[in-house]
């Protein structure tokens, strides 16, 4: 699927190209899933595999925060995250579509998505949603859109398209997140 990424697919493109090229390639918003499989879940501690310590949370790697002392590897649970790059397939448009069927910008594949759910755009540099009259609901930081309401998000927040929770990255958080990752080896 066109603009859906594991964490181990981007991991090199990170470590390899700059914050800005990284932006030219994949887009300057993403959407993180916790879970590849099942009802999707917030993104869970990394966990060092073979020594059993924990390495850097997605919440204290998304505020920059220090990676733990010693080399620590992620967890499989890490690995199997998903990124949804939030960009539109024609440049010239100002807005990214959401929804269930391969015609929108955004494809979450998941019944409790409405074909048409919800709708980014680019205001400056704040990025704005909404809902679009979904029959399931969109929410951010577990607060319910009314349809048509707009609602800045910014990096970190948990959004709600259905049943499916995400959480809204910038460019430069997913960048050092995704440098901080370490694949098992």
């Amino acid at each position: 699927m066109d603009g859906l990424y594991s964490v181990g697919a981007l991991h090199e493109d990170a470590k390899r190209l700059t914050e800005e090229e990284f932006r030219l390639r994949f887009g300057d918003a993403f959407f993180l899933r916790g879970e590849s499989t099942g009802p999707l879940q917030k993104p869970r501690v990394f966990q060092d595999t073979a020594r059993q310590t924990t390495s850097p949370s997605p919440e204290r790697a998304l505020r920059g925060g220090p990676a733990s002392t010693g080399a620590s590897r992620a967890g499989p649970d890490v690995l199997a995250f998903l990124i949804f790059a939030a960009r539109a397939r024609d440049p010239t448009r100002q807005r990214i579509t959401i929804g269930r069927t391969g015609n929108n910008d955004v494809v979450i594949p998941d019944q409790s998505v409405s074909k048409n759910h919800a709708l980014l755009t680019r205001d400056g540099e704040a990025f704005v949603l909404r809902d679009v009259g979904s029959r399931t609901g969109t929410y951010v930081n577990m607060q319910q859109l009314e349809k048509g309401e707009l609602r800045v998000i910014k990096g970190g927040d948990e959004i709600g398209f259905g049943d499916v929770a995400v959480t809204f990255l910038g460019v430069s958080t997913l960048h050092r997140f995704l440098r901080r990752v370490v694949p098992p080896s």
